[in-house]
């Protein structure tokens, strides 16, 4: 890609990609006039070592009461990691996987995961503070390293640094809330620190940004090129379709329809594994030793999982001493020998899972792709890249890997989306709306079955409440949805009575989700779910209030006004619109997101 200036403010970013098993973030010093350099955090602590590694594991480690010991490498590697002082409390415990509890609940109960539970005393919450905290400190501490100047410069702009999140496609309003909640816990941000510091970007899309630099894509993307970009992660594999539309000045690119969001990571294939390696050890001394297990688990994630292909006779995991055998269970001088129909059987399920996602995008998109590009860490699977090819090439479409190492995509790719943001319109994962009224038709069959729960208000129209007005569908990043409140009464308002607006955004994963948003008995239409709250206080449009007079010659007062909201962005905003002597007039409003369980 062409290298252009930087032409904004001087400004300090991280981009953070937490991942189920694996962390990394990046940086980026972005001066105006020059040429954007993207840094990655690396010689993470008991890391140091291992020179230009940017991953760091995403774990802590907790004592018994609940106090974070250690961090990354050194609580994957001291299992007796306790604090100085607490010399009485030895038993430590383990906080992994984590992240797998924060994905929303439809996900994790389509793949109905064995997630590990967390330490005792320790709640989701405290666990993703503890750990952005143990990050940011030493992202923050390398940029001040990696820099000449790094002092001076932090000193300068280190109250303004903005921050991107990597999140997975599926993820929406509940879990940008929960992260940003997090971020203040763990002292990265203030309480009352200003929304556009920071910024969540898809893990695709930020992915995209990565293949857009690495992959060479330069050399055939035109106008009306299309591809697709599939992150294979730790515990999600997203699949995203865009077409391209200007190469110049910048590169530009739009969703072509929603993007697939499944639960099959490689995670998946290591929990799988660890079920079949339950059954082939059952009843042996082995297999009742949960040392040997854990290092036939850790052997099976690092090595053995990474280089299958499927075409081995059996696969080898070296677990143990020369002198451990149990050779009708395969087992010989420390090694146990696994027959490959029973790696298989870890692999397909997440394979398959994988495969049908992309199947669907492509049928949703009703556009011909011309290429898959593949990154992320369960990308550099053999046994994966060989089943996707396959399943792409009854499509005609070719399946691209990166030589680099593709576990960093995300972490840089949301530095470079935050600079270049080249993905200009955005299709919902979800179908969104709002409850709203209707003035009742009586000749309409809809209407009629539930004329009993209509009601007359102040402007003497008859209303039908429980209707689904739905908002979404491709926007471009700068375009809105606007939707026409009134406030009616039979008295003139007070500041007291604006003070409370409330409108909940519901969404579902149907597209076509019907005329009601709640049941004839109340309560939400099954499938259809609370996204966020919108809320807002309206007593600053107190002055547009206007006095109406009803047909039969009633006065009542009537407050209008709008609620834009734009869904084309990463993160859904939301604003007042309304008039005001013939001046056009905005206000903020509070989006107020589910809670996390």
């Amino acid at each position: 890609m062409s290298e252009q200036p930087y032409n904004d403010v001087e400004k300090i970013v991280f981009a953070f990609d937490c991942g189920t098993t694996m962390t990394a973030i990046s940086f980026a010093h972005l001066l105006p006039g020059q040429v954007p350099e993207v840094h990655f955090v690396n010689r993470w602590p008991s890391q140091e070592d291992a020179a230009g590694n940017c991953k760091v594991p995403t774990v802590v480690r907790y004592n018994a009461s609940g106090t974070a010991v250690s961090f990354g490498a050194a609580a994957v590697d001291n299992d007796a990691a306790a604090d100085e002082d607490d010399d009485d409390e030895s038993e430590t415990n383990l906080a992994y996987w984590f992240k797998l509890l924060l994905h929303p609940t439809e996900m994790r109960d389509a793949n109905k995961l064995d997630v590990p539970p967390l330490p005792p005393n320790v709640t989701l919450r405290k666990v993703y503070a503890d750990f952005l905290r143990f990050a940011f400190t030493h992202a923050r501490d390398s940029f001040i390293r990696n820099n000449p100047d790094g002092a001076a410069l932090w000193a300068r702009l280190g109250n303004t640094f903005e921050l991107v999140y990597a999140i997975p496609n599926g993820w929406g309003g509940t879990q940008q809330s929960f992260i940003r909640e997090a971020l203040v816990a763990a002292n990265v941000f203030p309480a009352t620190f200003s929304p556009n510091r920071l910024a969540f970007v898809s893990e695709a899309e930020a992915s995209a940004h990565f293949a857009l630099e690495h992959m060479g894509i330069a050399h055939w993307l035109k106008v009306g090129s299309v591809f697709a970009v599939l992150d294979a992660g730790g515990s999600t594999v997203d699949t995203t379709i865009y077409r391209c539309t200007a190469v110049a000045p910048k590169v530009r690119l739009e969703e072509v329809t929603s993007s697939e969001c499944v639960q099959a990571g490689s995670v998946c294939v290591d929990i799988a594994f660890g079920g079949i390696l339950h059954e082939l050890l059952a009843g042996s001394r082995v297999g009742a030793d949960e040392y040997y297990v854990g290092e036939m688990l850790k052997t099976f994630e690092s090595k053995t999982k990474r280089k299958f292909t499927g075409q081995e006779d059996q696969a080898i995991i070296q677990f143990g001493p020369p002198s451990v055998n149990d050779k009708p269970r395969g087992i010989r001088m420390g090694r146990l020998t696994v027959a490959t129909k029973d790696m298989q059987r870890a692999f397909d399920p997440s394979v398959s899972a994988i495969v049908e996602s992309v199947q669907r995008a492509v049928k949703r998109a009703r556009v011909s792709c011309d290429t898959f590009l593949l990154v992320g860490g369960f990308a550099e699977s053999p046994y994966l890249r060989d089943a996707l090819q396959r399943g792409l090439k009854m499509h005609g479409i070719q399946l691209v890997f990166s030589d680099e190492p593709t576990k960093k995509a995300a972490a840089e790719g949301a530095c470079l989306w935050h600079v270049k943001s080249y993905v200009s319109a955005r299709a919902a994962r979800y179908t969104y709306g709002v409850r709203c009224a209707k003035i009742y038709n009586g000749l309409s069959p809809v209407h009629y079955e539930r004329r009993h729960l209509t009601h007359v208000d102040a402007a003497g129209d008859v209303l039908l409440p429980g209707f689904l007005d739905v908002l979404n569908a491709v926007l471009d990043n700068d375009s809105s949805v606007s939707r026409a409140y009134c406030r009616v009464s039979p008295r003139q308002f007070t500041a007291k009575d604006l003070q409370d607006f409330e409108v909940e955004i519901l969404y579902t994963s149907d597209q076509n989700p019907g005329h009601w948003a709640d049941t004839i008995d109340g309560g939400c239409i099954p499938g259809l779910s609370v996204a966020c709250k919108i809320s807002a206080n309206l007593s600053g449009l107190l002055d547009a209030k206007e006095l109406r007079v009803t047909p039969n010659g009633r006065p009542y007062w009537q407050m209008s006004f709008m609620v834009e909201m734009f869904f084309g962005q990463t993160a859904l905003k939301a604003g007042l619109v309304w008039e005001e002597k013939g001046v056009t007039k905005r206000g903020p409003v509070t989006i107020i997101a589910n809670s996390v369980v």
